[in-house]
């Protein structure tokens, strides 16, 4: 491993920040730390970074534990959340900050300029000052700034928490083009699971200061190891009385089951469209409807139970908040409730 974060702690007064965190970094990787606001994500990657001393555990880069190395001596490029450029210098001075810092000659900090420049998509901008560009290209600037002094590890804090969803959606894919092509390995915060799943190779999801669960995208969300994950990765509830849903009996005393969007369907009754399913639905009552942009959101009432369908916005069909529909299930995540393991139960009415 690269990087590797052994058994490390933190605390701030009476609170815990991290409790125990370890895993690594292969070379090359682009890893995402997923989790709630508080959950350690930040301060693990100040740790790293060494703005912030942790209390237990190693930090080690390359082999070498840096626990006792100052910050600006461990090799890391650092992109804040909310660019940190600065307002007097052009596009091209904030780029060579770090770089003149450490006295490099000018004929290669100009050159290296040139070669970010050209890198991020920004040629002839070069004497722009930051408010005269977009957030996404400030952002950009940030992270040839960051870049300038070939660093081992790229560390990202939120990186596109501060620029609109649109050109978030685009950095989003020009960054894992960067890191590819440089081969550089990298670490990055953020809240959005979407952005996480898309972007990187690896994710640690965190809660309360531990790590939930590491993996692949497609393995975390398919197969999630805890109750949490579940949840946060799926965007879901948890449902303590699962028994009364079509398909399912609670043979487990305090389980608790997950129910995720893409597995429920809701339909009205008369909808040749869901006839083969309709023999193992039940009704419900459509409590609400949120628009998502390509999708809607349907709130369901079933039996007294709360649960969430996504509904393309190509359907015709008008729905009215209110109205009695008819849903199916076709699989759960049941969550143990003493070894918070998940396993994943398919309807019985559907085999």
């Amino acid at each position: 491993m690269f990087v590797e974060v052994k058994n490390v702690e933190k605390h701030f007064g009476d609170f815990q920040a991290l409790d125990d965190i370890s895993f690594g970094v292969e070379q090359g990787e682009l890893v995402a730390l997923l989790g709630p606001s508080g959950s350690g994500k930040t301060t693990i990657l100040r740790a790293i970074a060494g703005l912030d001393r942790q209390d237990a555990g190693d930090i080690v880069i390359d082999g070498r534990v840096v626990n006792d190395i100052p910050g600006s001596e461990r090799g890391i490029g650092f992109v804040f959340q909310n660019y940190a450029l600065f307002r007097y210098m052009t596009v091209a001075e904030n780029i060579a900050f770090g770089l003149k810092v450490k006295k490099v000659p000018k004929a290669d900090i100009d050159a290296r300029v040139k070669e970010l420049v050209e890198l991020i998509g920004l040629s002839g901008k070069e004497d722009n000052y930051p408010n005269e560009l977009s957030g996404g290209q400030r952002q950009r600037v940030a992270f040839a700034r960051a870049l300038a002094p070939n660093p081992q590890v790229l560390l990202l804090d939120e990186p596109f928490g501060a620029i609109d969803a649109k050109i978030r959606k685009e950095l989003r894919s020009w960054l894992r083009e960067i890191v590819t092509q440089l081969h550089i390995t990298s670490l990055f915060v953020t809240h959005d699971q979407e952005e996480a799943f898309e972007v990187s190779d690896r994710v640690i999801i965190m809660s309360n200061g531990r790590i939930e669960q590491i993996g692949a995208p497609a393995e975390i969300y398919s197969k999630p190891a805890t109750g949490f994950v579940a949840c946060f990765a799926g965007n879901a509830p948890m449902v303590e009385d699962y028994g009364r849903f079509n398909g399912f009996e609670k043979e487990r005393p305090g389980s608790a089951a997950v129910v995720r969007p893409e597995c429920v369907e809701a339909f009205r009754k008369d909808n040749p469209e869901f006839a083969d399913v309709l023999p193992f639905a039940q009704p419900c009552v459509l409590e609400d409807i949120s628009f998502r942009g390509f999708y809607r959101e349907l709130t369901l009432n079933v039996d007294g139970v709360r649960i969430y369908a996504h509904r393309g916005m190509g359907r015709r069909s008008q729905l009215d908040v209110g109205e009695s529909m008819m849903c199916y299930i076709d699989r759960l995540y049941i969550v143990d409730d003493k070894s918070n393991e998940v396993e994943i139960l398919e309807n019985s009415l559907l085999q």
